[in-house]
């Protein structure tokens, strides 16, 4: 898939952010080709850093097999090494970097750029800074360790040959954009304990096939997952209570989903460009379907509408080529009557199946009046047979019935037609 959606162009910002120019600032003293700044007389503490104001040099300060001590003597007192500054090894060229175990905190810009293929992140580290690792295009793989409690925005953006991943417990929250575009990533788990995935978090994560997420999670925020392509399920927690826009953005092989009771209104651009639904069935508890929500879903066909909803948003399926819509709700959900919620083709070529005595309603209702093939739930049940094919039987949830299993009202699927009957 190589369209690009305009809904994520706002991930270009992000990488300009990330590549703007910064100052290391003058370092204190060198030691062994390393350049240190104090960062406390008192608890004699340094961090690594550049040598100058100079960020990016044409001929980087760091270069081959660097081993960074846990101590370093400077004017007759020993310090201890206790951070990775800002943009200390921004854009070495090192074959390999080694940390001590004294190591709490990597700074803004710390690692990006650098060339190092593998990092091994000590146990005492607390604390990943903004981009520290962005645009590491040799990185292979990253174990974040379980001491780590705070990853900031944009910490692993475009490490883009990253093929393992492992997040640690310590953390609650995962930033915005912090893995976006490692598309090298087959598979991702969010460990237990966070609460809260960031906008764009996981965007662009082109090759991802298992995604993960724990029972403690709470809130997804537009775009986490937008873009991941070839991520044909997913499984979202029932702990989750809110989600923001766009959150399966062009997820483009995602076939079926099922959110939590507890999302009630599905917000703008949410399936957006989906393209392999087939069906979809939203459930009663949800009130409101916002705008775009199914923009783009190319092989959607057949859509049933819970009785809760009571307002669609613009386009919400535009460019759906849709068959058969059913409504549950007796009153029609209000629609935006000067744009079309459906391509004008669907008002002509599908049916909508409504409630038992609602057929006039939604003949007289702005937008749903365009529908030129509008029935209820009883209408051609006495065309169905015995020979008719009963081997799609559903219930009103969307679940697949057996025959002996389909009692009270069901719906019953045949070729392009769908019923609803009692039995």
């Amino acid at each position: 898939m190589t369209n690009f959606y305009p809904k994520l162009l706002v991930s270009a910002l992000v990488a300009f952010t990330c590549g703007m120019t910064a100052q290391a600032g003058d370092a204190d003293f060198s030691a062994n080709g390393i350049y240190y700044n104090i960062l406390s007389e008192e608890d004699k503490t340094v961090e690594v850093t550049w040598p100058d104001e100079t960020f990016f040099d044409p001929d980087p300060v760091y270069t081959g097999a660097i081993t960074v001590p846990a101590s370093v003597s400077h004017g007759g007192k020993e310090y201890t090494v206790a951070a990775i500054g800002k943009v200390a090894f921004g854009d070495a060229t090192c074959s390999s970097i080694t940390l001590p175990s004294t190591i709490k905190s990597i700074g803004k810009y710390g690692f990006s750029g650098a060339t190092i293929k593998n990092l091994t992140l000590p146990e005492s580290l607390e604390a990943i800074g903004e981009c520290a690792f962005f645009e590491c295009d040799n990185l292979e793989s990253m174990v974040i360790p379980n001491s780590v409690t705070t990853i900031d925005e944009w910490a692993f953006e475009e490490c883009k040959n990253m093929e393992t991943l492992v997040i640690g417990n310590g953390i609650t929250t995962i930033p915005s954009t912090c893995f976006a575009r490692c598309s090298a990533l087959k598979e991702v788990v969010v460990p237990e304990g966070v609460k809260t995935i960031g906008y764009m978090a996981f965007a662009y994560l082109t090759n991802v096939e298992t995604l993960t997420l724990p029972s403690t999670l709470e809130t997804i925020d537009g775009y986490a997952f937008g873009y991941c392509e070839h991520l044909p399920a997913i499984e979202i927690p029932e702990s989750v209570t809110s989600i923001g826009n766009g959150v399966f953005s062009a997820c483009t092989a995602l076939e079926n989903i099922t959110l939590p009771q507890s999302i009630t209104v599905y917000p703008e651009f949410l399936f957006g460009y989906c393209a392999e639904f087939k069906e979809f069935e939203i459930p009663d508890h949800v009130t409101e379907i916002g705008p775009e929500v199914f923009d783009h879903c190319l092989s959607l066909s057949k859509v049933s509408i819970g009785s809760g909803v009571a307002k669609i948003g613009d386009i919400a399926f535009r460019s759906c080529p849709l068959t058969n819509v059913t409504l549950r709700a007796e009153e029609p959900p209000t629609i935006d009557a000067t744009h079309n919620v459906f391509d004008a083709n669907v008002y002509s070529t599908a049916q909508l199946l409504v409630p038992k005595g609602s057929v006039d309603k939604y003949k007289e209702a702005e937008g749903w009046k365009k529908f030129q093939n509008i029935v209820d739930e009883t209408s051609s049940i006495n065309s169905i047979t015995s020979e008719v094919d009963l081997s799609e039987i559903y219930d009103l949830n969307g679940n697949r019935l057996d025959e002996s299993e389909a009692h009270g009202m069901v719906i019953i699927r045949q070729g392009s037609k769908t019923y609803k009957v009692i039995r």
